[in-house]
């Protein structure tokens, strides 16, 4: 299991970078806004079975951000 600041955290290693992480608490509860982050105040759990059924294969979580930064972002990024 990752937190979302566990996530941001780990990218920043990936990237080379310290993330700035800054809590609002004045956007918690019935005062969050959804469509400035949608993933905030939201657990995820769920099975892989289904998908395992279908053939796909997973990979480590860093490995796979890793991959992604690699070949994707690391020359887009501003």
């Amino acid at each position: 299991m990752i937190t979302l600041q566990g996530l941001v955290e780990q990218m920043g290693k990936i990237m080379g970078e310290k993330p700035k992480l800054k809590f609002n608490l004045n956007t918690d509860g019935d005062k969050f806004n959804e469509s400035e982050f949608p993933f905030a105040n939201e657990n995820f759990i769920c099975s892989n079975s289904k998908i395992k059924k279908m053939g796909i294969k997973f990979m480590p979580l860093v490995e796979g951000l890793e991959q992604d930064y690699f070949n994707y972002y690391k020359d887009k990024i501003i």
